[in-house]
């Protein structure tokens, strides 16, 4: 698996932009696609946007956001571990 890492300028065009780069990767293999955002509204907006551009249904395990995806590869890799949430 290849990991890529885009820098985007926030401007008023930043999720097509997102969207646009990321998503032949996905096409390729998106089973072997993993997109990491910021926030749940980022990550939404993205995922919907390629869903948007491709005609087709996501694989929604690709898009998480970051705090989900270290906490259950905490999980999974020291299943041991005190997880504290904000609750």
């Amino acid at each position: 698996m290849s990991k890529k890492a885009f820098v985007v300028p926030l401007d008023t065009s930043h999720f097509e932009t997102v969207s646009k780069a990321i998503e032949r990767y996905y096409l390729e293999n998106p089973l072997d696609f993993l997109f990491i955002g910021p926030t749940g509204f980022y990550t939404r907006q993205v995922a919907d946007l390629v869903a948007r551009n491709i005609k087709k249904t996501l694989n929604r395990d690709a898009f998480r956001v970051v705090n989900q995806y270290i906490t259950e590869m905490l999980k999974f890799h020291n299943y041991n571990a005190e997880v504290l949430d904000r609750d």
